[in-house]
């Protein structure tokens, strides 16, 4: 009798550690269930913040590389704009020093069209003093109107700039002085007129 209930005695000890067993294998399995759930969510969130960066990263890149285009752009515009404004200033230099060339030479041709090469002063009598008052060296070759003179040296001499030469100028009842005295100068196809003062005196 003992016997038969010590064997049903262990058969429910055994079948209620069975469902013991089976109990905490379950909430053990439950568990690791919410665990993995956990742990692919918060993989998942992990991922999800991974593919953020990544895109904030690629964004930031491209404007980045959106900031650099327009500066590189910038800066050969600001480029451009010196050239040009070199090439500017380059050509208003040019423009001021050909005028500058261009007065300069039309003040040298008017000066030499304008200004006499020689200048007669009454001496004495029928003396006179000739001087050449230019900038340049003259040779005299003759006197073109001599035979309109009475009395009138022969001259063929070179006069530098501000050299005289005292010559005689004499006139008459019948021949009167002219009124210049003409001269040939070397290197001139036109003769020069050097006008004859009146006697002082």
């Amino acid at each position: 009798m003992m016997t038969g209930m010590d064997s049903q005695f262990i058969a429910n000890l055994i079948s209620g550690i069975s469902a013991l067993a089976t109990v905490v294998a379950a909430i053990y399995t439950r568990r690791q269930a919410i665990g993995s759930k956990e742990a692919k969510a918060k993989a998942e969130e992990s991922h999800k913040a991974a593919l953020d960066m990544r895109d904030a990263a690629q964004r930031s890149a491209k404007a980045a590389e959106e900031q650099a285009n327009q500066a590189e752009l910038a800066r050969k515009a600001a480029e451009e704009r010196a050239q040009q404004a070199e090439k500017s200033l380059k050509q208003m230099q040019q423009i001021v020093a050909e005028q500058q060339s261009q007065s300069q030479s039309q003040s040298k041709i008017a000066a030499n069209l304008w200004r006499p090469k020689f200048q007669l002063t009454h001496v004495r009598e029928i003396r006179y003093k000739l001087q050449n008052i230019s900038e340049h060296s003259l040779d005299v070759l003759k006197v073109v109107n001599q035979n309109e003179f009475f009395r009138c040296d022969d001259i063929n001499q070179q006069f530098n700039p501000g050299e005289s030469l005292d010559i005689l100028l004499g006139g008459a009842g019948e021949i009167p002085l002219p009124s210049n005295l003409i001269l040939q100068v070397a290197g001139r196809n036109e003769p020069i007129h050097v006008q004859i003062p009146g006697k002082s005196g």
